[in-house]
């Protein structure tokens, strides 16, 4: 045996390996074409998963803030309030335990504090008061009180 080509198998031209060249090519092009379309499809899948959580944000950011505006519209703190006017009528608690400094009154309505209906220099604890229309609260070193 020889180490001569063999004389059955055709010789390698420069156009041969330029065809050879040119397929090699197209298979990277068509793989990379692939590639990129897998990618596209993927990135639009991702941007429809970040635009539903922002929308499930969005909602959530509008409950939160009505949540918080309807807390804030049954918070009351320190001073005198007419219940019906300046607060909803309602079941009161304060929020924070209280000390024995806190004092809190109801009285009717227009009677300049004169008619109290209850009031009372708490010791203690979480006080509790029942507010009706046509009373005014006054709070006085209790903190807030919020709507049961």
């Amino acid at each position: 045996m020889s180490n001569s080509r063999d004389s059955a198998a055709e010789p390698v031209t420069s156009a041969t390996l330029e065809a050879d060249a040119a397929a090699k090519l197209k298979v990277r092009e068509d793989a990379l074409v692939k590639s990129e379309a897998e990618s596209a499809a993927k990135l639009a899948e991702r941007e429809e998963g970040v635009k539903k959580a922002e929308a499930a944000v969005k909602a959530r950011e509008i409950a939160v803030t009505g949540a918080e505006k309807t807390a804030a519209a049954n918070t009351i703190g320190e001073g005198v309030w007419t219940v019906g006017t300046d607060m909803p009528p309602g079941d009161y608690r304060t929020t924070k335990a209280v000390s024995s400094s806190c004092y809190w009154s109801i009285t009717r309505t227009g009677s300049n504090g004169g008619d109290i209906i209850e009031n009372d220099i708490v010791p203690g604890g979480f006080p509790m008061v029942t507010l009706i229309e046509g009373q005014t609260f006054k709070s006085t070193r209790c903190g807030e009180w919020k709507k049961q």
